[in-house]
């Protein structure tokens, strides 16, 4: 069997394709295999469902199509979607999804990076690129997903493309990916890391003057769109092309000694926005959502631990809508963005490293900086965060109060 989401979602067994043409059936089958092997809880499906506004029935509701979605999937498959409090999830195999295929790739062009076998590398980041077949989630009717799970898979896909960009500027082939650099530009006109490498690509060509005009033209969209100036690695290039010197901005990812070097400073840091869609209608929580509205914004000018807000309750009660309400009725009290994830509960909790390691991506660490123990790497969320008004949104807490450790380091910032 295969499960396939990065494109048009599809599912084929035994050679055949399996149509699941339920909408919502498609949301709930889309969102566990975003998580495969991680519990998600009812609360979240609701929220996917229904785009943050579930009715009072949405349990019971959510229930029902799993159930339908199994029968949709036959008996095969449709017993590796286990029920398991709070929620579901469904048992997949590395090579039983296209993701779990992709990460596969990806681990091992690194580790060829890391030996100096660059042609390897190259070839294995190409063959995780071609699993995509086009926009993920497009076909699934869910703002919610596509906000969350959309903009991820979006990020993996650009990460991927940059590594193997940088072993084929190593190799030295920069005039056969110039077609692909300059299309990939115009669909990402201010992902700097992608005009850098045109740059350097442009140069090595012998095309010296469009890599600078190049520079130009991103710097002027960063400006009049983002209201900043380029950050530290295009500034480099453009330096770097001005002194001739053609050198990759650092070492290739993945490659001999790179784990060794520090995080990047200077660098322009992003400000994400993760909060799943704003819920049109919340009924009959207005004293507690006054309540978390006024919470993390009560001591904005003190200094100090962050504020941290706790929504607990039975499943299926709405805690996940309540404080996506409050949430977005807050967020621009918090000028640097906003981060989200799902803990996945008791019984299949992430591991906290794992959503600090997301989380320092978010910011804006290169996923090969990023440090690979949870002290190393809550030492750097906390000195990212330290001078940032941030909001975190931690969905399905096993441990509610242990989850300060997510917490931005600020007193002007916030949890829920």
């Amino acid at each position: 069997m295969l499960f396939s989401m990065l494109g048009p979602l599809s599912v084929e067994v035994n050679g055949r394709e399996c149509v699941v043409s339920a909408p919502r059936q498609r949301v709930v089958l889309a969102l566990l295999l975003c998580n495969a092997n991680r519990v998600v809880s009812i609360d979240r499906i609701a929220a996917a469902v229904w785009d943050g506004g579930p009715p009072p029935s949405a349990a019971s509701t959510v229930r029902t199509y799993v159930m339908r979605l199994r029968q949709v999937l036959g008996r095969e498959v449709g017993r590796r979607i286990r029920t398991q409090a709070p929620g579901y999830l469904i048992e997949l195999g590395d090579d039983e999804t296209d993701l779990g295929r992709l990460t596969a790739h990806r681990g091992r062009a690194a580790a060829f990076a890391r030996s100096g076998e660059l042609e390897r590398a190259s070839e294995e980041y190409a063959a995780a690129l071609a699993l995509w077949r086009g926009e993920p989630l497009v076909d699934i009717r869910s703002r919610t997903l596509s906000d969350v799970e959309g903009r991820y898979l979006h990020e993996l896909r650009l990460q991927t493309l940059e590594s193997r960009l940088d072993a084929d500027l190593a190799l030295r082939r920069h005039t056969e990916i110039l077609p692909e650099l300059w299309r990939e530009v115009r669909e990402n006109p201010l992902r700097e890391a992608l005009v850098s490498r045109l740059m350097l690509a442009l140069f090595r060509a012998g095309r010296q003057s469009e890599a600078l005009a190049q520079f130009q033209l991103t710097r002027t969209a960063l400006i009049d769109q983002l209201g900043a100036e380029p950050g530290s690695e295009l500034r480099e290039m453009q330096r770097r092309i001005l002194a001739a010197d053609d050198r990759p901005p650092g070492p290739i990812p993945g490659a001999a000694g790179e784990r060794e070097r520090p995080p990047s400073s200077g660098r322009r840091w992003p400000r994400p926005a993760q909060l799943p869609a704003r819920i049109p209608v919340l009924v009959g929580r207005s004293a507690e959502r006054a309540e978390l509205v006024r919470l993390p914004t009560a001591d904005e000018g003190a200094e100090g631990a962050a504020a941290v807000t706790v929504v607990t309750g039975a499943g299926g009660t709405g805690k996940t809508a309540l404080a996506l309400h409050a949430a977005h009725a807050v967020r621009e009290h918090f000028g640097h963005g906003q981060l989200y994830a799902d803990l996945g509960g008791r019984e299949r909790p992430l591991p906290p490293v794992e959503v600090l390691r997301r989380f320092l991506v978010d910011l804006g660490v290169p996923e090969d900086e990023v440090p690979t123990t949870e002290s190393q790497a809550t030492l750097l969320y906390r000195s990212l965060t330290a001078d940032r008004r941030i909001l975190v949104g931690l969905d399905d807490a096993a441990a509610p109060r242990r989850s300060a450790r997510w917490s931005p380091a600020a007193r002007a910032a916030g949890s829920w």
